[in-house]
């Protein structure tokens, strides 16, 4: 029965070559047009962050291999050849992106310049150069090699990590094999990036949102190969409560006070309360995006904005501060406790508060927040104050209080005018001249 149909499909094809010719055309126009397309992706997805390739990596062997394990060298060459083949639209996109690039961090007459193949900016080799240092690391945090696995993947998928544990007993119930091998790529474009995101020191639960989508495709793939109720119905008791949950948390509470207090300053600095040559600092934070500041180029010079992240200790927090006389100072620390880190070197005034916040790569010590009666039993209305004073971020107004007194060897009197006194003078840290009435020496 089909060898006739083969016959007649041969012959048809004889009588119209016109129309295989246009067939095969369309095909090789439909294959430039989706080379193309998925040039233009992966580059500009490398550009945007290198890291991309790894997630990518899986689909697009399987878009080279055509959807189909290959069962002889023929057809790895043939892969290969895909892969060659659009190596022109990859290159072309990824020269457009860097003459783009250095139009922008470089001068408009680089091109005029003896050294201008020297000035020109590749981002994505900038960021391996710089991720390749551990120094460099180590200012945003270095954590341990399996944080992604036992850690940022259970907080970010939650239920979906029993069918990713369970894939390889799912997998063998799979009868369709277009379906099977469908699932084999999610499962590997899940397994492969998280494997070589948990390469690198520094991990951050952001790092690994993208891994959502192919896991979620596993789990409803899965509940309906399963096909039970009572799954279904336990599944969503977690699924719902835990997104619920993590919605909260890092849209409500992790770093919320970071804008609003941008753009609290903003005002400040509209209302004409800035002081010229006005400093900001920002402590334990996240980059603050200064351009809620709306910083005009006429003030740029004006107004600096300092990110101490969390690379400054709180041992050396008032020598970095030292070389500020007066300034914003943004933090999540209570007055309390930035009195007793500074000392009495800087007069410390609350400007205004955000709560909630809630940093979780430098979260508030628990037993600082609970509090206990005389009787050893919870004060709740005492932990809640509590609660509101350790989940805000706090905008201070630092004035460095460094007061030159000189005094007499032979008296207790002393005066701050700044001129020499007596035969001794003496640099007195932090004194409140309202409270002081003498100094023994």
């Amino acid at each position: 029965m089909l060898y006739p149909l083969q016959l007649q499909t041969d012959s048809n094809q004889d009588c119209h070559p016109n129309k295989s010719e246009s067939v095969s055309r369309k095909a090789k126009h439909a294959s430039h047009k989706t080379g193309l397309v998925i040039s233009v992706v992966v580059v500009a997805g490398i550009w945007n962050r290198p890291t991309f390739l790894g997630f990518a990596l899986v689909p697009i062997l399987y878009w080279l291999f055509v959807g189909k394990v290959p069962r002889s060298i023929k057809e790895v060459f043939q892969a290969i050849g895909r892969g060659l083949f659009n190596l022109p639209y990859l290159f072309n996109t990824a020269i457009v992106f860097i003459l783009f690039d250095t139009s922008y961090y470089r001068s408009k007459s680089f091109l005029s310049s003896s050294g201008m193949f020297d000035q020109f900016v590749v981002s994505p080799l900038n960021f391996l150069l710089y991720n390749r240092n551990s120094e460099n690391l180590s200012e945003h945090g270095l954590h341990p090699r399996y944080l992604h696995i036992l850690v940022n993947l259970p907080l970010l998928f939650g239920p979906l990590i029993a069918f990713l544990l369970l894939f390889v007993f799912m997998v063998l119930y799979i009868k369709n094999k277009a379906h099977r091998l469908v699932m084999i790529m999610l499962f590997l474009s899940t397994v492969t990036p998280l494997a070589l995101l948990s390469m690198f020191p520094h991990q951050e639960p952001r790092f690994i949102i993208p891994l959502l989508v192919p896991a979620v495709v596993i789990a409803t793939y899965g509940l309906n190969l399963i096909n039970s109720k009572a799954l279904y119905a336990l599944f969503i008791i977690f699924w719902i409560p835990h997104n619920f949950f993590l919605g909260f948390l890092f849209g409500n509470l992790h770093q919320a006070g970071v804008v609003p207090s941008l753009i609290y300053l903003n005002n400040l600095k509209s209302a004409g309360r800035f002081n010229k040559g006005e400093i900001i600092v920002y402590h334990r934070t996240y980059m603050p995006p200064k351009s809620l500041l709306q910083i005009h180029v006429r003030e740029a010079d004006h107004i600096k904005l300092v990110d101490l992240q969390g690379r400054v200790d709180d041992f050396n927090l008032e020598e970095v501060l030292s070389e500020y006389d007066s300034f914003y100072f943004v933090s999540p620390y209570c007055e309390s406790q930035l009195r007793q880190l500074l000392g009495d070197r800087f007069s410390v005034e609350l400007e205004r508060s955000f709560y909630p916040h809630l940093s979780l790569e430098d979260p508030p010590d628990v037993e600082s927040i609970l509090t206990y009666d005389n009787e050893g039993l919870p004060d709740w209305q005492a932990t809640f104050d509590s609660l509101h004073l350790y989940l805000s971020l706090n905008i201070y107004r630092l004035t460095n209080r460094k007061l030159i007194v000189q005094t007499y060897p032979s008296s207790n009197s002393f005066k701050t005018t700044g001129e020499y006194v007596g035969d001794e003078e003496y640099e007195i840290m932090a004194i409140t001249l309202p409270k002081i009435t003498s100094l023994n020496m």
